[in-house]
């Protein structure tokens, strides 16, 4: 019974470790994916992306 409680919450722990270290790597890359996608729908526009780019700094 004890051996089946330690079981289960050293299962509990490395799956919220998992579930945070995943998180942390999909926010790290967010703003490479944001920044993809709208060069992707101004490609999709037709608009030239340095045109675009250099209107946005």
């Amino acid at each position: 019974m004890e051996q089946t409680a330690i079981n289960i919450l050293v299962a509990v722990f490395g799956i919220l470790g998992l579930t945070i270290t995943l998180a942390a790597a999909t926010l790290r890359q967010l703003p490479d994916l944001l920044h993809a996608i709208r060069e992707a729908r101004r490609a999709l526009r037709g608009e030239n992306p340095t045109r675009a780019e250099s209107r946005r700094e």
